[in-house]
């Protein structure tokens, strides 16, 4: 239900003139709800007037759209128009800045005098402060000619930005303001006995001016999920084109303002004495591919220094090449990385021995994925010993790892090997189809990673009598923390499943439990359903299509790559047993928990969710 607040901003960004009237009389603190009002409706006018006059220096996305009640805008498949309005909102704000008079500075006359004095003021406006500049006869003409320095300071006056905008100042001692009526409205005048009389205006920005003080926007946590955004939402892909494109605009135009006014604007060494406009920092999940690859390379390195600064917090890249990716990591801005995402690169053994050394700059890095990296160890060369004592060593010197995918890597035998180096337990270890062996499985049970998983995959592994006790014994040690565990398509079968659910139900605090694409019977769900009820935080469990419910024996249970689930599966069949698994979950007390056979659920966990 939304509050009466809310329903009041929602009336008022419905109605775009009046809207951005009511700007210059909305206190600040409105500004969040009106944010909030505008993107849920879609209102991309009001989104840009309220970004081009934001109060505060932050907008923080995650903090004003990620807590709403229950659920979450972020994960309302997030307007392409609205994220659009917001970009292009600070670009132009951005440009204003630039092409202010002297880039930062904004001269104010001096009165004339009836003695014929014809001073001139210059203000300097700073982030924080606002300092006045008194300057002699002709001081404008000099400084603009090139021959700062000429013109003497009779004073400098200490001045402050009020809420409003208004910039005050303070006279110095000696100098006394003249009552009212001796200067023109909304002007200051002021005496020294040894000088002529000269007149101060106050200086009142433009509401847009006044308003806007953003210097950072924080637009991480947008959601990525393709199977339901829309044709209407943002992909994190077009997000970050569409970001890097805005930074090239701004330094493009930078640039530009700096050539106009370079001749104008000389310092006593001949170069450009223009202050530096204030930029505003973006701080965003960038993800890119073969295509978006040149636009972001450009981005990140003309902007590094230019008044709009892409930063980055997780960083996922797709089908680049060893040279492209190590390019894109030199560029990024170590601080603030906590997550690099490479899958589909087909680097090798060797390619992620290139990589990885490039990742030590990131000092906060606490996740590293790297699925789908073409590393097959039973293929043994003569550096493949070598490889894997370089990966190993790269992955220990990253100090604040806590998550790591190593996805469909062939892996036997090397788990010891490759993890061995890691200076902290692992909290999420993703290894699904990395062919491990009994050894592996055993070396994980007694490392000191197992006591810290939080997350656990291990799906596409052959559970049988092989690899069962193995596992039994891992789920025993990791018991205390464990609270995601995926297992999908590991030939779980009901005998199996029953086997290893004494282990499973000694996780007390398991949240999530994938076991999609085992061949599971609908008596062995209910047993399932049964034996976790003593699970008390268990919300989420992705079960497999019973195989009673097939229409005809397919060669193996459908997988999470299959698109035949409708000419496999018995449609009316299946949907009596999910209605039948939904009245035990009421009937037990816990109509909260979630079962289900989608995927799209699934997608949606994360180790940072966890």
């Amino acid at each position: 239900m939304h509050s009466l607040v809310f329903l009041c901003a929602r009336r008022l960004v419905s109605y775009c003139p009046g809207a951005r009237r009511a700007l210059d009389l909305v206190p600040a603190e409105l500004y969040p709800v009106l944010f909030q009002a505008a993107f849920l409706d879609g209102r991309t006018l009001a989104l840009r007037d309220l970004v081009g006059t934001w109060p505060f220096p932050v907008l923080s996305f995650e903090r004003l759209l990620g807590h709403r009640g229950r659920r979450s805008l972020l994960e309302e498949k997030p307007s392409k128009l609205c994220i659009q309005a917001i970009i292009l909102a600070v670009v132009a704000h951005l440009r204003r800045v630039l092409e202010e008079p002297c880039c930062g500075t904004r001269w104010v006359p001096g009165c004339q005098t009836p003695s014929g004095w014809a001073g001139a003021v210059l203000l300097l406006l700073g982030e924080m402060e606002v300092t006045m500049l008194v300057l002699g006869p002709s001081a404008r003409a000099a400084v603009e000619g090139g021959s700062s320095g000429l013109a003497p300071v009779l004073f400098c006056a200490p001045a402050t930005r009020e809420e409003s905008g208004t910039v005050t100042l303070t006279p110095p001692q000696g100098w006394s303001e003249l009552p009212d009526g001796h200067g023109s409205p909304g002007s200051r005048l002021f005496q020294f006995p040894d000088f002529p009389t000269c007149l101060f205006i106050r200086f009142l920005p433009s509401p847009s001016e006044r308003r806007c003080r953003l210097r950072v926007l924080d637009m991480t946590g947008l959601q990525d999920d393709d199977t339901d955004r829309g044709p209407e939402g943002m992909s994190l892909w077009s997000g970050t084109v569409a970001l890097a494109k805005a930074c090239i605009e701004v330094s493009k135009h930078q640039s530009e303002c700096l050539k106009r006014g370079s001749k104008r604007r000389k310092g006593p060494s001949g170069t450009s004495a223009a202050l530096q406009p204030i930029g505003v920092e973006v701080r965003a999940d960038l993800f890119v591919n073969g295509t978006s690859y040149s636009v972001l390379r450009d981005a990140l390195q003309t902007g590094a220094a230019g008044p709009l600064r892409l930063k980055c917090r997780d960083f996922h890249a797709e089908e680049l090449s060893v040279a492209g990716t190590v390019s894109l990591l030199e560029s990024l801005e170590p601080a603030g990385v906590r997550r690099v995402d490479l899958r589909f690169n087909n680097l090798g053994l060797g390619g992620l021995c290139a990589v990885l050394p490039h990742l030590a700059r990131f000092t906060d890095l606490l996740s590293l994925k790297l699925p789908y990296s073409n590393v097959d160890v039973r293929r043994l060369t003569a550096g493949t010993d070598a490889g894997l004592r370089c990966l190993a060593t790269q992955l220990g010197r990253l100090p604040c790892l806590k998550e790591l995918n190593l996805g469909s890597s062939r892996l036997s035998g090397k788990l010891r090997q490759l993890l061995g180096d890691l200076q902290a337990p692992l909290e999420s270890l993703e290894l699904a189809f990395c062919y491990l062996l009994p050894g592996d499985l055993a070396f994980l049970s007694q490392s000191l990673h197992a006591p810290a998983l939080r997350k656990l995959d291990l799906s596409g592994h052959d559970f049988s009598e092989n690899l069962l006790q193995p596992l039994r014994h891992l789920l025993e040690e990791t018991s205390a923390s464990l609270l995601h565990l995926d297992l999908m398509e590991c030939r779980l079968t009901d005998a199996r499943l029953e086997a290893l659910l004494p282990a499973l139900c000694r996780c007390s605090h398991l949240r999530c439990l994938g076991l999609f694409g085992n061949p599971l019977s609908t008596p062995g769900l209910k047993t399932l359903l049964r034996k976790t009820l003593v699970l008390p935080d268990l919300r989420l469990v992705v079960y497999p299509y019973p195989v009673d419910c097939y229409i005809w024996e397919p060669p193996r249970p459908p997988s999470a790559s299959d698109h035949f689930f409708e000419d496999v599966v018995d449609e009316e069949r299946f949907a009596a047993v999910s209605a039948e698994l939904c009245r035990m979950l009421v009937s037990s007390g816990r109509a909260d928990a979630v079962w289900t056979a989608s995927l799209c659920r699934h997608g949606a966990l994360d180790y940072f969710a966890l």
